[in-house]
């Protein structure tokens, strides 16, 4: 098993909390995730590092499209 974290930062809880639950219910079950102050915590695991590769690709693709909407 592989395991990955990423941590992202916003300029406000407001911010962080919004983009989390943009994305949250895509990434149950295969993401554990959560918001820490400004910051959002994501904990990722994969069988093999194209397993993980994938799912990391996928979250920040979400992550990226729930920030865009939100910023309109």
């Amino acid at each position: 098993m592989i395991e990955c974290r990423i941590v992202l930062e916003y300029g406000s809880e407001d911010m962080a909390r919004a983009v989390f639950g943009s994305v949250e219910l895509d990434n149950r079950g295969f993401i554990s995730g959560k918001v820490e102050d400004k910051r959002i915590v994501f904990e990722i695991s994969g069988e093999n590092p194209m397993s993980l590769s994938h799912t990391i690709n996928d979250l920040l693709a979400c992550v990226k499209a729930a920030e865009n909407s939100l910023l309109l």
